[in-house]
């Protein structure tokens, strides 16, 4: 006989001490945010007892770990919050090869799909797997930022390199690495197959401009011996040497990998052209 509005009130508290918990279409639902329509659609279930003051607050440190403050009377939206933190964590540490293939995340899926005590309990007997798994993850995933970009850049200087011998030397462990998922293997070898790149390609631009000023020089004497070049005035010659750019080739940049990355991609059969 009593009034609903009582009913409804009966249950928030009920819901707010840890005695029932509550969902809305089938997702956990926080019983201080539930409004009136709310309450008329929600399912209310006994719940299993509230955590120990102890078990409450080996649960707010482990969720900072990850940053999460839990105010009290916030629990479910912290536990949730702590949820999808891991899931972002998990989805970083790992990737398309030859990144490691990404964390089974099943378990904290299961998590996700209970609510309440029942939520709070299943997180805090799993603590310790879950501290393992923050680790784990995220030394995965702070390794993959930064040896990424690295590998990338192996990409990068063995397209420009594919004509060369040395390319398709470092092809094959490139092959390697991608097949075994081996980006985190220690040691790191990328860097040694980048530097094999960068003095091949150093070698090779270097013997192009090698030539290049061989080739003016050798080019210029002919010139400067040619008879009818002989009997242009000096006004003459200087006017046909600017408009033809008779000029001997300026030097490239091969200091770094940044000024090797910015010639042209030419194929060896051109270099040697």
């Amino acid at each position: 006989g009593w009034p609903q509005d009582a009913i409804d009130a009966a249950l928030v508290i009920l819901s707010l001490a840890g005695n029932l918990r509550a969902t809305v279409n089938g997702q956990p639902a926080n019983a201080q945010s539930l409004n009136q329509t709310q309450i008329s659609n929600a399912v209310f279930s006994v719940d299993i007892p509230p955590l120990t003051v102890q078990q409450r607050l080996a649960l707010k440190a482990l969720f900072q770990k990850l940053g999460i403050s839990t105010p009290n009377g916030q629990e479910t939206a912290s536990a949730a919050a702590f949820l999808g933190k891991l899931l972002e964590i998990a989805d970083a540490a790992g990737g398309e090869p030859p990144c490691p293939e990404k964390p089974d995340i099943r378990s904290i899926r299961d998590l996700q799909g209970l609510s309440g005590n029942a939520q709070f309990l299943e997180i805090h007997q799993r603590r310790e797997a879950l501290e393992s798994s923050i680790t784990e993850w995220t030394r995965a995933k702070e390794g993959i930022a930064k040896r990424l970009p690295q590998w990338k850049r192996l990409e990068e200087l063995r397209s420009l390199a594919s004509e060369l011998t040395e390319a398709r030397e470092v092809a094959t462990s490139m092959t390697a690495i991608r097949n075994a998922r081996a980006l985190l293997t220690d040691p790191d070898v990328v860097p040694q197959l980048v530097q094999v790149l960068v003095k091949a390609l150093r070698d090779a631009l270097n013997a192009v401009q090698a030539e290049l000023e061989g080739t003016f020089r050798r080019e210029q004497t002919r010139l400067d011996g040619n008879s009818v070049w002989q009997k242009l005035r000096e006004e003459q010659q200087q006017q046909l040497t600017q408009q033809c750019n008779l000029y001997l080739p300026p030097g490239i940049g091969v200091g770094n990998e940044e000024e090797i990355l910015a010639r042209p991609i030419l194929s060896a059969a051109q270099w040697r052209s």
